[in-house]
């Protein structure tokens, strides 16, 4: 349960989540590693595109583990089955196209559609909340592993294949948030 779980798994009861359904064929030997990657993206980019073996209504918490084997897999992808994936999550994301940079990070997000992040702005600084909150997070972590810790920065660090968004800056994590409360990329400033 709790690796279905950190994978974007089951959160109560017995329903699978769509990453659930694939993991489970691939661990059977059902689908290939094409075939289980393409899905993967499908169910956090393109889910109506997803066969309907895999298509479920059960939601998971994310899907990190999902897009770091994904990652993992990459180099072993052939060029057109890459290409496919990115093509998926360029039009799965929506429209990204707002941005806070701090020292580290450029999260990505939008206020608007199905990708939309919360509204909510109590500070009233135009951002919201939750974006600012992300923000504060994503360099506390870098403040303790990479400034306290001495861990190596993860500049390069690619969890998106070799693709680079615009302005050079690598994306190092994209979240689908649960029960449609948004998308959020997170890059490293160069």
């Amino acid at each position: 349960m709790a690796t279905s779980a950190a994978r974007g798994g089951e959160q109560s009861g017995n329903a699978k989540t769509s990453l659930d359904l694939i993991d489970d064929d691939y661990a059977a030997g059902a689908i290939d590693r094409r075939s289980v990657n393409i899905y993967r993206e499908q169910a956090l980019s393109a889910p109506s595109e997803l066969p309907a073996k895999h298509r479920s209504a059960a939601r998971g918490k994310d899907a990190t583990m999902s897009l770091v084997q994904m990652a993992r897999d990459w180099g072993s992808l052939s060029a057109a089955t890459q290409q496919e994936i990115l093509d998926l999550r360029a039009s799965g994301l929506g429209d990204l196209s707002q941005t806070v940079e701090t020292q580290h990070f450029v999260l990505h997000y939008t206020t608007i559609g199905q990708h939309s992040v919360p509204l909510q702005d109590a500070d009233e600084n135009d951002i919201p909340d939750f974006i600012d909150v992300a923000a504060e997070s994503n360099e506390a972590v870098w403040q303790r592993e990479v400034n306290q810790l001495n861990y190596p920065p993860p500049i390069g660090t690619r969890l998106w294949g070799e693709r680079e968004l615009d302005q050079g800056v690598s994306v190092v994590a994209s979240v689908p948030l649960p029960a449609g409360n948004g998308t959020l990329a997170t890059t490293l400033t160069p």
